[in-house]
């Protein structure tokens, strides 16, 4: 475990496991609610060419189920009943969970982005579903001009690169991944060397390490 403070608008500490998770712990004093994110380094410059836009796709699988929580049904109720907000995004570099908690429900915050995180049980019944919502996202970014433009800037910028690849991918390869893509893709990126979990709000360093330590401690770089 390695530890060590650094200067910024918060203080911070990070916390380095002996898997090569790392925490970042920011203590607020004064507010009452408590923001929680998983990040993975896992985004579209992790990807090859014939999976553009899985990154993408899998954040949106994994809010289909997972071990504990049956179904997205289920994962709404759950934050919804402690008065949360769970979301995620992916970007070119990475894709990252989150959700915000008031700080009596911290444990609870968290595991709920921790079964997101590492036990999605990614229902092949579902894959095909959403796909479909993910290729109205790509239809609407088709209708932004600015969109477009930016995307076309960086494939030429850099032609036949991850970088210049778009973050939703194209509605052909979204509409051929498989359950099997989304597993690989994980086993690779969804590693706990390459995670990190931020924890910002009404919380002390040790209560973070402690309640982190419990979740993800165990867990093996694949």
């Amino acid at each position: 475990m390695v530890k060590s403070s650094l200067p910024m608008s918060e203080p911070y500490t990070l916390t380095t496991l002996s898997n090569g998770l790392r925490i970042i712990t920011i203590p607020m004093a004064g507010v009452q609610s408590v923001g929680e994110m998983v990040w993975f380094s896992a985004g579209t410059r992790h990807e090859t060419k014939k999976v553009n836009g899985i990154a993408h796709f899998l954040e949106h699988m994994v809010f289909k189920g997972t071990k504990k929580f049956k179904n997205s049904e289920v994962i709404s109720r759950t934050v919804e009943g402690i008065g949360g907000i769970l979301n995620a995004y992916t970007d070119t570099e990475f894709t990252a969970y989150w959700c915000k908690v008031t700080k009596q429900h911290f444990d609870q915050g968290l595991d709920l982005i921790s079964q997101l995180a590492i036990y999605p049980t990614l229902p092949a019944t579902e894959i095909k579903k959403e796909s479909g919502n993910v290729i109205e996202e790509i239809n609407r970014r088709e209708d932004r001009p600015d969109e477009i433009g930016l995307e076309e800037f960086f494939s030429l910028l850099y032609p036949d690169q991850p970088f210049g690849r778009a973050t939703l991918g194209t509605k052909e390869i979204v509409s051929s991944l498989r359950r099997s893509d989304f597993e690989r893709f994980r086993q690779s990126h969804y590693s706990p060397d390459k995670m990190t979990v931020v924890i910002a709000g009404a919380v002390t360093p040790a209560q973070v390490e402690k309640s982190v330590r419990s979740i993800f401690g165990n867990l093996k770089r694949y």
